[in-house]
């Protein structure tokens, strides 16, 4: 009997980070906790059982949508690949899933939303210092590193605010990007 509380427990929270994940990337941190709840389906009360107040609400939102994305990077690795930047591909790959990636991957107004919380900025902070360590030993170049993994972020984001950039674009950025993680040496700099 207790199992199957559990999951019916489990079930809600996972209701209630999606609705929180979706309501806080559209509305930003003016939705209430009322309207995230009956997003979920559950009552004021059944929310704040799950998470006691708004904080821990936003923290686990954060923590949530982290998880995910490392997840999702973790499935798109290829261990069979005996050549640097492995990882980078992954998370490439990861970025651009899609043409519109989904919110747990990358939505800026989630971000926005969750980095404006009182000790996400500092959690997010520590994942992406997590991220760059990880590529550092990966075994490309800091300058590819630098540029792939910024670029990427930046064309995700980008396609989603900017209607002008086409699945084509998107595609063909990906591709360039993959193929500047194939060598492992320093970027070719123009002179100035």
């Amino acid at each position: 009997m207790k199992q199957h509380g559990a999951r019916n427990s489990e079930r809600t929270r996972r209701s209630l980070l999606d609705a929180a994940t979706m309501l806080l990337s559209e509305r930003g941190m003016t939705v209430s906790l009322e309207t995230i709840a009956t997003a979920a389906g559950v009552t004021r009360a059944g929310l704040l059982h799950h998470f006691p107040n708004r904080e821990e609400l936003i923290r686990a939102v954060a923590e949530d949508t982290v998880a995910r994305f490392r997840e999702a990077v973790d499935a798109n690795f290829d261990p069979a690949e005996q050549r640097p930047g492995g990882l980078l591909r992954a998370y490439i790959r990861t970025l651009f899933a899609s043409e519109r990636p989904p919110i747990e991957i990358d939505y800026p107004g989630l971000w926005h939303a969750l980095a404006t919380s009182p000790g996400v900025d500092e959690f997010l902070i520590a994942d992406a210092q997590r991220w760059r360590e990880a590529f550092a030993v990966d075994g490309l170049h800091e300058d590819r590193i630098l540029v792939v993994m910024n670029a990427a972020e930046g064309v995700v984001a980008a396609a989603q605010w900017d209607t002008g950039i086409s699945a084509a674009m998107v595609s063909r950025a990906r591709q360039v990007l993959l193929s500047l993680t194939e060598g492992d040496g320093p970027l070719a700099l123009a002179a100035a």
